[in-house]
């Protein structure tokens, strides 16, 4: 299995056979994904083999007040709101998961290159 680098989702990758077993995240890839990352809701990351994604994860900016931030972090003046980003989904592929492809046996190899 020959695994690409995560990329940024375009109409070019496969989602239709992506599963993960959550319908709630498959429905949200198949059928939000793409329009929420165009307005700017959403950036989200895919892993593919030859185009066709299995695992996918989706970040989205958000910001929370410095008096919520950790002392260790809150040195300085930091900014009101601190911007920071939201992991706001992961899924990997059922055809994909680790018991059958991602053990320590035989790891997926990873192509940078793309």
């Amino acid at each position: 299995m020959l695994l690409f680098a995560p990329e940024l989702l375009n109409k070019n990758h496969d989602i239709s056979r992506f599963t993960c077993g959550k319908p709630a995240l498959n429905q949200w890839l198949r059928m939000r994904v793409l329009s929420n990352q165009e307005k700017g809701f959403t950036v989200v990351m895919v892993v593919h083999e030859a185009g066709r994604v299995v695992g996918y994860y989706g970040l989205a900016p958000t910001a929370i007040l410095p008096t919520m931030l950790p002392r260790s972090i809150k040195t300085g003046q930091p900014p009101n709101p601190a911007p920071c980003l939201l992991l706001g989904q992961l899924a990997t592929d059922l055809d994909c998961g680790q018991a059958r492809h991602w053990n320590r046996s035989s790891p997926p190899r990873l192509n940078p290159l793309r």
